[in-house]
């Protein structure tokens, strides 16, 4: 989700997004609650781009924010973003930008801070600048999705990529190729993607319940009874919150480790009664999912249960976002211009999306607008409009 901002990333595996149990502030200080485990990375579209003392370009973590915002939006901001390097590129229309009321966006003003502050430092023209900036931020995305993914034993290529937010789908090529990711999904309404899950997420309450015992020594039943006691404790607590649910499910998980370690490994346990045996097959299978093998024979010790109760909401109605299926391409045809990729600028068409038909398909290079984002598709790539308005973007012929 790249906002003006900052990025924030999230894994969705299996269809269940990765959790965690903590996250460190500033300053080293521990919060040690569950929640989705969301990284933030100061590189949106009002990061701030600047040379260090060492002559390093770095994208953020200061943002220029919506006032001033960028330098391209003429509200006394004077130093250059990752949006003001999108406008100089061309990748955004001056004369159309998200937000801004009929305001058009000053291209002159951004491609004299970024040739001042950027370029002149790194003896690079406007241009080259601004590519640079864009270089500078792709990486620091991609360095991000990869600790999200490679270092929990994820393989970022076994994904689907969905970019959102207003800025996020500008990145979609560059983050395709450096994670050597297949393809991507870009949402009907990627502007809004977060808002429409705040109102249509699922309510959950997680519970936790200390154990600290050696497996060999564990009172199966006496574990049971526990995560019975969570799941009634959390049905009462989402029936009193009068939020309209289809059902309500509990999902439980074990802090689980080999004794004498310090680093535990969530385990998810069977939502039945089962005996240490089994409970020991789940921890080793999921110690090898994130290690790649398991210590052996040696003791298990169970830290925690985790419980977590979700009360899964009805099903919100959609509908297709696009023209209908059959329709000509041409007609969501808005112009051409020209549009920095790597290598030059090379002429480029507009689309608009909203009148995309249903299963369309084009090739890049190529720009497809609507009211809040712009999409970016790389020469190189290739995009299906599916049969709810998605832009799956590929790498290479369909």
């Amino acid at each position: 989700d790249v906002g003006g901002t900052s990025l924030a990333i999230a894994v969705v595996a299996g269809g269940a997004p990765a959790t965690a149990r903590e996250l460190s502030l500033e300053y080293g200080i521990p919060l040690r609650v569950p929640m989705l485990d969301i990284r933030s990375v100061g590189a949106g579209g009002g990061s701030i781009a600047w040379i260090d003392r060492a002559g390093m370009l770095n994208i953020g973590p200061e943002s220029a924010g919506a006032e001033p915002g960028p330098v391209c939006y003429g509200q006394g901001g004077t130093r250059p973003t990752v949006t003001d390097a999108q406008l100089v590129l061309g990748r955004i229309d001056p004369h159309n930008p998200i937000g801004r009321e009929g305001r058009p966006l000053d291209a002159g003003a951004a491609r004299e801070a970024i040739a001042q502050q950027i370029g002149k430092p790194l003896e690079l023209d406007a241009v080259e600048a601004a590519w640079a900036v864009l270089e500078v931020a792709n990486h620091k995305i991609a360095g991000s999705i990869r600790t999200l993914t490679v270092e929990q034993g994820l393989d970022p290529r076994d994904f689907t990529l969905m970019p959102f937010g207003g800025a996020g789908p500008l990145h979609v090529g560059p983050l395709l190729r450096e994670l050597e990711i297949a393809r991507a999904l870009v949402p009907p309404w990627p502007g809004i993607t977060s808002a429409l899950g705040c109102i249509t997420a699922d309510v959950r309450h997680d519970y936790v319940h200390s154990v600290n015992e050696r497996l060999e020594r564990l009172d199966p039943k006496a574990l049971y009874d526990a995560m019975l006691g969570h799941f009634a404790e959390g049905r009462r607590a989402i029936e009193a919150e009068g939020v309209r649910v289809e059902r309500i499910e509990a999902a439980f998980h074990a802090d689980m480790l080999y004794d004498g370690q310090i680093h535990e490994v969530r385990t998810p346990l069977p939502a039945e009664p089962c005996g240490r045996q089994e409970i020991a097959a789940a921890f080793e299978a999921a110690y090898a999912a994130l290690y790649g093998d398991t210590v052996g024979a040696h003791p298990v010790r169970i830290v925690n249960l985790r419980t977590a109760v979700t009360g899964v909401r009805p099903e919100v109605a959609r509908r297709p976002m696009g023209a209908p299926r059959g329709g000509e391409l041409r007609a969501a045809l808005k112009g051409e211009r020209p549009v920095y990729f790597s290598g030059g600028f090379v002429p480029c068409p507009v689309y608009d999306r909203v009148r995309l038909p249903l299963g369309a398909a084009f090739g890049g290079p190529a720009i497809v607008e609507q009211a809040d984002a712009t999409t970016a598709i790389d020469p190189g790539l290739h995009v299906q409009v599916d049969e709810w308005g998605n832009l799956i973007v590929t790498v290479g012929s369909p």
